[in-house]
């Protein structure tokens, strides 16, 4: 969720976006990066007023953090990664775009990233005092940081022509000052 200051008098985030990472249905020791719900209420995009559509560029990281088998480091490293685009959004309209079909579950397009499980960590003993195997039975984890990148850009490319406007004007300046002047007479 992304707040800004008006969002937060008004009670809902700015921008919304709601992933699972679910076992993969075929193999466990993976997973996917799923994508279920997306929403921009406001942007920092300058939209012209004759259409209010945005396109979102998503990158979502996963890294996980470990201790080593020797037990002398601490390992970190990314094991997951994906990225969306989603293009045509009206932030006009403020509507919710969800990315399952109730008719269809297993049809969504976005599912973006599949990464392995993360090694579990090594401990100094078990309980009954033998070293760690890393026997399935026991209850451990790996700590996990997500890190979300989302950059929005306007669909018309305003900025752009509006730029290229100023620039031409920039550099035609001594002729429009030139012709002004002698309209002026």
């Amino acid at each position: 969720m992304r707040w800004t200051d008006s969002s937060k008098k008004e009670g809902d985030p700015a921008f919304r976006l709601v992933v699972a990472i679910v076992p993969n249905p075929d193999d466990n020791r993976w997973f996917n990066i799923v994508p279920l719900f997306f929403q921009t209420r406001e942007s920092k995009v300058k939209v012209g007023f004759w259409n209010s559509t945005i396109t979102s560029n998503i990158k979502f990281g996963v890294t996980a953090s470990w201790v080593s088998k020797d037990l002398n480091s601490v390992l970190d490293q990314e094991v997951g990664r994906a990225e969306w685009e989603i293009s045509g959004y009206d932030i006009g309209e403020r509507k919710p775009m969800y990315f399952f079909n109730k008719d269809n579950p297993g049809g969504n397009s976005y599912i973006a990233g599949v990464f392995a499980a993360p090694p579990l960590s090594y401990l100094d003993e078990n309980k009954d005092g033998k070293p760690d195997d890393l026997t399935i039975g026991q209850k451990r984890a790996t700590p996990v940081k997500v890190v979300v990148q989302v950059t929005e850009k306007d669909e018309t490319k305003a900025k752009q022509y509006i730029e290229r406007l100023a620039k031409f004007v920039g550099d035609k300046k001594s002729d429009i000052q030139a012709a002004a002047g002698k309209l002026g007479q």
